[in-house]
C-alpha cells in the first residue's frame, strides 16, 4: 500500500501529542471528545505500524538534522566575548550551520555576572626574581 500524508486532523492531533499534551487537553483544544481521540491516536499508530504514514519527526530528530559548530576557543577570554560569540554564530547561520558558542546559556544554570567582567579581569601573574 502506498505511503500518504496524514490529514489535516491527525496531523493536529500527532503536532498536539508531540508537545506532550494528554489525551484529554487535545481532546479539549480540538473540540473532541477523549474517546474520539483516543481511537483516532490508535488508528495513526496503526497506520505507522503498517507504513502508511510516515510519522513526524520527533524533536531531537530535528535537532540532529541541523549541522552544528561548536565555536571553542580562547575568544571566550576576550571583554566583547558576548558580542563576538554572536558574530560568530550569524556567520554560521549565514553558511546554513548552527553554531553553539561557549558562553551561550540556554539551561539557565550559570549564574549571571552581574559587572560584566570576564573571567580573567583583574588576574595577575605571578613573576619571581
Amino acid at each position: 500500500m502506498p505511503k500518504r500524508n496524514p490529514t489535516k486532523s491527525q496531523r493536529a492531533v500527532m503536532e498536539l501529542l508531540d508537545q506532550g499534551l494528554p489525551v484529554e487537553q487535545i481532546a479539549n483544544s480540538l473540540g473532541k471528545s477523549a474517546l474520539a481521540v483516543k481511537k483516532q491516536l490508535n488508528r495513526i499508530k496503526r497506520r505507522v505500524r503498517e507504513g502508511r504514514i510516515d510519522p513526524s519527526p520527533l524533536p531531537i530528530e530535528r535537532a540532529a538534522s541541523e549541522p552544528r559548530i561548536y565555536l571553542a576557543g580562547f575568544d571566550v577570554f576576550r571583554r566583547d566575548a558576548k558580542e563576538h560569540g554572536e558574530q560568530l554564530k550569524q556567520l554560521c547561520r549565514d553558511r546554513g550551520f548552527v553554531g553553539l558558542y561557549p558562553l551561550d546559556d540556554s539551561t539557565g544554570n550559570c549564574p549571571p555576572r552581574s559587572n560584566g567582567k570576564t573571567l580573567l579581569d583583574g588576574y595577575m601573574p605571578r613573576t619571581s626574581n
